[in-house]
C-alpha cells in the first residue's frame, strides 16, 4: 500500500490529473510522489536513503539475523529475512541504487530491487508449501 502511495505518479498518468502546487514548487520532478518531494525539500536524496536500506535488509540482515540478540527481535516483529543466497543481487540492486559508478544507474537500481523482492518472495512461498 505505501509502495502504491509513494508512486501516485503513475496513476496520475493513467487517470490524467495535474500536480499539487506544493509538489511543482518543491519537488525534483513534476510529479505526485513523496520522495521527490522530499529531495526538494531535504539536502538528502531518497534513492540513497533506499539504497542503504536495500543493502542492510537484503546483504547483511541474512548474515547476522542468526545471532541471538537479533533472532527474539526479528521474530517478534514478524520480519521475513531474505536468504543467504540473494544477498548478491540486493548488493547490486543497492550500488545501482546510489548511481554509482556513472550516476545514471538509479532505474535499473530499482529494477534490480524489484527482481530481488520477486526472488525473495518466490522462494519464501516455496519454503512455505513445502512445510
Amino acid at each position: 500500500m505505501l509502495c502504491a502511495l509513494e508512486e501516485i505518479s503513475w496513476g496520475q498518468r493513467l487517470l490524467g490529473f495535474g500536480t499539487p502546487e506544493v509538489f511543482l514548487r518543491h519537488a525534483d520532478q513534476p510529479e505526485l510522489n513523496v520522495h521527490n518531494f522530499l529531495q526538494g525539500v531535504f539536502p538528502i536524496k531518497t534513492k540513497h536513503v533506499a539504497g542503504v536500506l536495500v543493502f542492510l535488509f537484503g546483504a547483511c540482515l541474512p548474515f547476522v539475523s542468526d545471532r541471538a540478540p537479533l533472532r527474539g527481535a526479528i521474530a517478534r516483529l514478524g520480519i521475513v529475512v531474505p536468504p543467504k543466497l540473494l544477498a548478491p543481487s540486493f548488493v547490486l540492486a543497492a550500488r545501482m541504487m546510489i548511481d554509482r559508478p556513472t550516476g545514471r544507474e538509479e532505474e535499473y537500481g530499482e529494477s534490480f530491487f524489484g527482481i530481488s523482492l520477486l526472488l525473495f518472495v518466490l522462494h519464501y512461498r516455496s519454503r512455505a508449501t513445502r512445510a
